[in-house]
């Protein structure tokens, strides 16, 4: 069924008419990452190979799976600060895959992701692909709360844990977001 080939190149034959085809030439990712380091402009730059199933740039390094960003922001700026210091992104693309050093700098994971808030990028509250409540809902369940029903009866109307409600109510979750 598959020619005889291993699933790659079947499907590599499938894409592209060729076993062979669609593979990176040759030094063309050397090539791209010198050219986005020393290009000098304002606009964000692409990347055009592999990505993450969000869409963020990626790249394999001595048989290791690395984030372009960070590969960038290390060869733009030398290594970071400490290994928890992660690639921000000033212009808010990296989920489409924006490397350009000058949207680059190494931040915290805490000033990352208040970036990600400025930039209505992140994915708290219904962006949440674990999010089994909306925000309507949220308001409501704080609103049957404060008229003094049990966390248990609203947490049975909500399909979710008391613990939630608690949570919830407490804003301990959702906090963000006003009643």
């Amino acid at each position: 069924r598959t020619r005889g080939w291993c699933s790659a190149h079947y499907q590599r034959w499938q894409r592209h008419g060729n076993p062979v085809a669609g593979r990176t030439p040759e030094g063309a990712l050397s090539a791209f990452l010198d050219k986005a380091i020393s290009d000098q402009t304002d606009d964000c730059i692409l990347w055009p190979f592999s990505t993450t199933q969000d869409g963020r740039a990626k790249l394999t390094i001595d048989g290791r799976v690395r984030m372009a960003a960070r590969v960038v922001c290390a060869r733009a700026y030398g290594e970071p600060p400490s290994p928890k210091h992660e690639a921000a992104h000033s212009c808010g693309k990296g989920h489409e895959g924006c490397v350009n050093p000058r949207h680059l700098r190494w931040a915290t994971r805490r000033e990352n992701e208040a970036d990600k808030l400025l930039h209505g990028t992140h994915t708290r509250g219904e962006r949440s692909s674990l999010a089994k409540l909306t925000e309507s809902q949220v308001r409501e369940i704080r609103r049957r709360a404060s008229r003094g029903e049990t966390q248990r009866s609203i947490a049975k109307a909500y399909d979710v844990t008391p613990r939630n409600i608690r949570f919830i109510i407490r804003r301990e979750s959702w906090a963000w977001l006003s009643s």
